[in-house]
C-alpha cells in the first residue's frame, strides 16, 4: 500500500520535476555596484551560450529554467545565478575578487579585513582553522556549535566521548577501539544518512579521527548549515565536524587574551524610517491616495493612476493593501485583485505578494486560494508544502496541513523532492514540532514527538522567529536589538554569502528561523534593511513570532513588511517579555 501510495505521489510531482522549459530571453545589467562594467560576460553554464555586455553594460541570452547563468569580469568575483520560472530580468552586482599576498588581505568592497586573521585565531575562541583557511563563524550565516577544552571531559578515550550527548541532534555509533561515525541530525532523519566528515588542523577526513588525543583538542565546532558545508562538495552534505587541537599552534594561555569581537560593541542607533518617511519614499500614486479624505476620493484617485500604471502589478498590490489598511474594504480590494489577475496567475513571486497581504489583512481564505495556486505551479518547491499547510491551518483544516507536512517528508525521504538535508532538514523538523503544539486536533503522534523534542531540546520554550519573503532574489539585512541596545545583524545577501540565494533556489525554499535569548528580559527589536532584487522592484518579508515553542503555551503572530526603500531600515515588530 505503502508502494502504491508513493507511486501515485511520484506521477503526481514527475510533470513537475522534470518538465522541459521553453528558452526564454534574460535581460539584464552588469555593475560593480555604481558603475557599468562593458565587456563583462554572461554564459550558460555547460552550454555555449555566451553574450558581453554593452558600453552600458546591458545583454540579453537565452536560458530555460534550470539553467545557470555565471557572470564574470576580470578582476571580480564571478557571479552565479539560477534561472526560475519568474526570471526575466537579472541585474547583478559584481564584487571586486580578493586576495591573500603574504598574509595581507586585498579587498574591493563590502569585505571584511583583516590584518592576519591567524593570529586572530590564537585568541579569538569564535575563529576555526579549516581546510579553507581561517574562518571567523559570525561570518556564516547559520550558527556554529562550539565546544572547548574546559568543557571536554577528562574521561574521553577519543573524539567520539567527547561528542556523545554533547550537542542535541548529533548522534554517535560505535566506540573508541573499534571506530564509528557521527551523524549530525541522528538516525531518524527525514533524508540523511550520511554521516559528518571531519576537517582537523586544516586536513579533511572521511573517517573518524579516534587517534586524535582528546588532550590535545583545543575546540571542536559543529557544522551543519549548507552554506557553512558547501565548500566541502557532496563529502559534507552528512555536516563537518571540525577539530582544532595544540598542533595546530594553539598553545596553552593565548584563549585567555581578551576577545575584541566577543562583546559587539556597536550599540543601536535608532535609525529607521517612520511612517511618514516610508511615505515620502513611496510612489506617486500611493502618496496621492494617502491623501485622500474619504473612500470616493480615493477610488477616485485610483482610476486617475490606472492608464500609467494598468501594466505594473505592483500598483494593485500597493492599492490592496491602501484599501485594506485605510478603508478595511475588503470588497473592493479582492474585486481590484480578481479584476487584475492575468498579470499574477503564472507568477509565483507576485501571487505570493498578494497571499502575504490577504494574510496580514486577516483574509485567511483569500490567502488560501493563492497559496493553492502557487502550489501547483511549483509543486517541486518544498516552500509551497509550507506554505499551504500553514494557510490550511490558519483556516481550521488542521488534518489537512498535517498530511501536506507530513507528505513533504515522504517525499524527500523518497528523493522525489530535492531538499537540503542539512540545512532544511533541521528547520522541517522545527516547523512539524510547532504546528503539532498550534493544533489540538492533530498529533504527530507520541514517537515522532518524543524525538522531535530531544533533538530540538535546547529551543523548547524560547522565543523563536520564522522568517520568509516573497522573492527568493530579495536581498535584506535583519537587524536584531537586544534589551541591551546590542546589535546583531543577519545578512541575506550574495555580497555577504556568495551562494547563497542559488542554494535557496535550487532546493526550492525561502524561510529562516531565529531564537532569541531569553535570559535577557525586556523587549527586543528586529528591523529590517532592504538591498533591492535583481528586477529592481519592491518585496514582502513575512515573520512569524513564536513565544514558548514547542510547548503547549506556544502562541504565534505574524507581521507582513512591504520592502521598497534600499538601504534604509524599518522597524519590524518588538519582541520580547
Amino acid at each position: 500500500m505503502k508502494s502504491l501510495y508513493l507511486t501515485l505521489l511520484f506521477l503526481a510531482v514527475m510533470p513537475l520535476l522534470y518538465a522541459v522549459e521553453e528558452d526564454r530571453i534574460i535581460k539584464g545589467r552588469v555593475t560593480d555596484g555604481s558603475m557599468a562594467l562593458p565587456g563583462a560576460e554572461v554564459q550558460v553554464e555547460n552550454s555555449d551560450r555566451l553574450a558581453v555586455t554593452d558600453e552600458q553594460g546591458y545583454y540579453q541570452i537565452r536560458a530555460a529554467v534550470g539553467d545557470i547563468l555565471s557572470f564574470s569580469y576580470t578582476g571580480f568575483e564571478t557571479r552565479r545565478i539560477y534561472v526560475e520560472d519568474v526570471t526575466r530580468i537579472v541585474n547583478v552586482d559584481l564584487l571586486v575578487e580578493y586576495k591573500e599576498l603574504g598574509g595581507i588581505t586585498i579587498t574591493g568592497s563590502q569585505r571584511k579585513k583583516s590584518k592576519n586573521t591567524k593570529d586572530d585565531y590564537y585568541y579569538d575562541k569564535e575563529m576555526l582553522w579549516t581546510a579553507f583557511g581561517y574562518k571567523d563563524q559570525r561570518a556564516f550565516s547559520g550558527n556554529v556549535r562550539f565546544l572547548y577544552d574546559d568543557e571536554m571531559t577528562s574521561a574521553a578515550l577519543c573524539v567520539l566521548d567527547i561528542l556523545r550527548n554533547q550537542f542535541p541532534g548529533v548522534s554517535i555509533r560505535g566506540n573508541c577501539s573499534s571506530g564509528g561515525s557521527v551523524q549530525i541530525r541522528g538516525g531518524g532523519s527525514i533524508s540523511n544518512n550520511t554521516p559528518a566528515i571531519f576537517d582537523v588542523d586544516g586536513q579533511v577526513f572521511t573517517e573518524t579521527p579516534v587517534w586524535i588525543n582528546p588532550n590535545n583538542i583545543k575546540r571542536i565546532a559543529v557544522l551543519n548549515n549548507l552554506n557553512m558545508t558547501i565548500p566541502y562538495g557532496a563529502a559534507g552534505n552528512g555536516g563537518v565536524i571540525v577539530i582544532n587541537t595544540n598542533v595546530s599552534g594553539v598553545t596553552p594561555g593565548m584563549l585567555n587574551r581578551p576577545d575584541p569581537m566577543r562583546f559587539n560593541p556597536q550599540l543601536y542607533d535608532g535609525k529607521v524610517l517612520q511612517e511618514e518617511d516610508l511615505l515620502n519614499n513611496a510612489p506617486e500614486y500611493l502618496k496621492t491616495l494617502h491623501q485622500s479624505n474619504s473612500f470616493a476620493e480615493a477610488e477616485a484617485t485610483l482610476e486617475s493612476y490606472k492608464e500609467v500604471y494598468k501594466s505594473y502589478p505592483y500598483f494593485y498590490l500597493d492599492a490592496m493593501d491602501y484599501f485594506l489598511s485605510n478603508w478595511e474594504n475588503k470588497e473592493f480590494a479582492t474585486r481590484l485583485f480578481s479584476e487584475n489577475v492575468r498579470f499574477f496567475e503564472t507568477n509565483p513571486v507576485l501571487l505570493k505578494a498578494a497571499a502575504y497581504l490577504y494574510e496580514k489583512h486577516g483574509l485567511s481564505e483569500e490567502a488560501k486560494a493563492l497559496y493553492k495556486k502557487i502550489y501547483s505551479l511549483r509543486t517541486h518547491y518544498p516552500q509551497s508544502y509550507l506554505d499551504l499547510a500553514h494557510s490550511y491551518h490558519s483556516t481550521g483544516e488542521t488534518a489537512r496541513a498535517a498530511s501536506l507536512l507530513l507528505r513533504l517528508g515522504a517525499l524527500s525521504q523518497e528523493g522525489l523532492i530535492r531538499t537540503d538535508s542539512v540545512e532544511f532538514d533541521p528547520f522541517y523538523e522545527r516547523e512539524l514540532l510547532a504546528f503539532d503544539e498550534l493544533s489540538e486536533q492533530v498529533s504527530l503522534g507520541p514517537k515522532l514527538k518524543k524525538r522531535l523534542k530531544k533533538e530540538n531540546e535546547a529551543y523548547l520554550g524560547g522565543k523563536r522567529i520564522v522568517l520568509e519573503w516573497n522573492d527568493s532574489e530579495a536581498e535584506f539585512a535583519v537587524q536584531f536589538v537586544n534589551p541591551n541596545k546590542q546589535v546583531y545583524e543577519w545578512e541575506h545577501s550574495a555580497a555577504a554569502d556568495r551562494d547563497l540565494i542559488l542554494n535557496e533556489q535550487r532546493y526550492g525554499w525561502s524561510s529562516k528561523d531565529f531564537f532569541l535569548d531569553d535570559t535577557l528580559n525586556g523587549n527586543w527589536l528586529i528591523n529590517v534593511r532592504y538591498l533591492g532584487n535583481r528586477a529592481a522592484t519592491q518585496s514582502y518579508l513575512k515573520a512569524t513570532f513564536y513565544n514558548d515553542y514547542g510547548l503547549a503555551t506556544q502562541s504565534a503572530r505574524s507581521y507582513v513588511l512591504t520592502l521598497r526603500v534600499k538601504g534604509a531600515g524599518q522597524q519590524l515588530a518588538q519582541f520580547g517579555n
